[in-house]
C-alpha cells in the first residue's frame, strides 16, 4: 500500500469493517430466535412463513442497524483493530448457544480463536462475557437437572482452551512482549466509591450524547432510542419465560453496574485501569440490550388485545424515565433537547408498534414496518452527525502526519 494512500485505506476499512459488524450481527439476531425456540422445543424445527418471516428479518435489520450505529463504535471506530473482533463476536455467541443447546463446539471454538488472533486485548472481555453467558444458557437449558449438563460444561473448558491454543503461536510472544512493558504491572484496585450513580448512566442510552474519551468513565452505550420503550416491554412479555427474562435482566444490570464500580471496571480492562477511552467492554453491553430488544419485539403477540395495552404501558414508562433522566442528570454532556430528541423518536416507534395491533396483515403492516427502517436509518444519520462527523479535506488531513514527523 503505498504511503500517499494510506490514510484512505484506513478510512475505507473502518466503513467496511462497520458495514461487516452490522451484517453479522442481522444474521446473529435473525437466527437466534429459532436456536432458543428449538431448544425449547425438544429440537424440533420452528417453522416461520410469510408475513411473520418478513416481519423478523425486518425487526433483525432493525436492530443491526441499532448496534451498528451504537456509542461505543461511534466513539472508537477509529480505532479500527478492535473492529475485526466486534466482526467475530455474533459468530463466537452463535457458536457458544450450537454448543450448550446441540452439543455442537466447532463453530465457537473456530470463531473464537479467530476473535482473539484477531484482537487480543478485546478478546479479554469476550471471554468473561463467554463466562457469564455460558452460565446463564447453562442454568436454562439445564433448569431442574443441572448434574446433566456435566457435557456441556466439559465441552465449554475444552474447547474455549483448544481456541487459544489454537493461537498460542500468536499469544506466546504477545504475552513475552506485554511482560516486558508496562501492562505486565497489574495494578492495585482502588478503595473508592462508585464513579456515579448508575440511574445516571441510563441517560448515556440518549441519541446525540457526546462519546466520551476521557478518565471521566461515562461509558458509550447508545444502541438505539428504542431500548427505553422495549426493555420495559420485555419484563412483562409472557411469551417469554420468566427465567430467561429474569436472567438476561440480570445480566444487564450487572454490566450496567460495572461501568459504575471501579473493582469490576478493573476486571473487564484485564485487571489494569484504563487511561483513557472508558468502559471499553461497552460493545458487550450494547449487543446484549439489543439482544433483549430485539426478543421483545420478536415475540410480541398483535393477535392479543392486551398487547396495546402493555405497548402504552410502556411508552408512559418510558416517558417518565426520560423526564426523570433529564431532572435527576448533572453532568456536562446532558442537555435537555437530547432527552425531548429522544422521546420524539421513542413515540414514533410506540405509534408503529401500536398500530400493528390494528392494521391487518398485508399492506398496512409492510408499510409500519418500512416507516420503521426509515425512521431507525433516520436516527441513526442523525446520532452519526452529531457525535461523529469531523470532516476536513486532504490536505489538512495531511499535515497531521507531517507535524508528527517534525516533533
Amino acid at each position: 500500500m503505498p504511503e500517499k494512500y494510506l490514510n484512505e485505506f484506513i478510512a475505507y476499512s473502518v466503513v467496511f469493517k462497520t458495514g461487516l459488524i452490522g451484517l453479522t450481527t442481522y444474521l446473529y439476531l435473525d437466527t437466534r430466535p429459532q436456536r432458543i425456540a428449538e431448544d425449547e422445543q425438544g429440537g424440533g424445527k420452528v417453522s416461520a412463513g410469510g408475513d411473520d418471516e418478513i416481519y423478523r428479518r425486518l425487526l433483525s435489520l432493525f436492530f443491526a442497524i441499532a448496534y451498528t450505529v451504537s456509542g461505543f463504535l461511534m466513539a472508537y471506530n477509529w480505532n479500527f483493530m478492535w473492529l475485526d473482533a466486534i466482526i467475530m463476536l455474533p459468530f463466537v455467541l452463535t457458536g457458544l448457544e450450537n454448543l450448550v443447546f446441540h452439543g455442537k463446539p466447532f463453530l465457537y471454538c473456530i470463531a473464537l480463536a479467530i476473535a482473539i488472533y484477531s484482537n487480543f486485548y478485546l478478546s479479554i472481555m469476550i471471554c468473561i462475557f463467554l463466562v457469564i453467558y455460558f452460565v446463564y444458557l447453562y442454568l436454562i437449558k439445564f433448569a431442574g437437572a443441572l448434574r446433566h449438563g456435566w457435557g456441556a460444561l466439559w465441552r465449554f473448558a475444552f474447547f474455549s482452551l483448544l481456541a487459544g491454543g489454537i493461537v498460542s503461536v500468536m499469544l506466546i510472544p504477545e504475552i513475552y512482549v506485554l511482560l516486558g512493558n508496562d501492562f505486565s504491572r497489574m495494578s492495585v484496585v482502588r478503595e473508592e466509591s462508585n464513579y456515579f450513580p448508575v440511574l445516571d448512566v441510563l441517560g448515556r442510552h440518549c441519541i446525540s450524547v457526546m462519546g466520551e474519551h476521557t478518565l471521566a468513565h461515562w461509558p458509550n452505550i447508545y444502541c438505539g432510542t428504542s431500548v427505553f420503550l422495549f426493555v420495559p416491554l420485555y419484563v412483562f412479555q409472557e411469551k417469554t419465560p420468566v427465567r430467561r427474562r429474569f436472567g438476561m435482566l440480570v445480566i444487564a444490570g450487572f454490566m450496567l453496574l460495572s461501568f459504575c464500580n471501579p473493582f469490576l471496571d478493573w476486571l473487564w480492562h484485564g485487571m489494569k485501569y484504563p487511561q483513557g477511552l472508558p468502559a471499553r467492554e461497552s460493545f458487550l453491553y450494547c449487543l446484549w440490550v439489543v439482544i433483549i430488544c430485539h426478543e421483545c419485539a420478536v415475540n410480541l403477540n398483535f393477535d392479543e388485545k392486551s398487547h396495546k395495552y402493555r405497548i402504552l404501558g410502556a411508552y408512559v414508562f418510558a416517558v417518565l424515565s426520560l423526564l426523570f433522566i433529564e431532572k435527576s442528570v448533572h453532568a456536562e454532556w446532558m442537555e435537555e433537547k437530547l432527552v425531548w430528541l429522544t422521546l420524539v423518536f421513542v413515540t414514533i416507534y410506540a405509534v408503529i408498534f401500536y398500530k400493528l395491533y390494528s392494521w391487518e396483515k398485508g399492506d398496512m403492516r409492510s408499510l409500519a414496518l418500512f416507516l420503521l427502517l426509515c425512521t431507525i436509518v433516520l436516527e441513526a444519520q442523525i446520532n452519526a452527525v452529531d457525535t461523529n462527523a469531523v470532516t476536513m479535506n486532504v490536505p489538512e488531513y495531511n499535515m497531521e502526519p507531517q507535524s508528527i514527523r517534525a516533533l
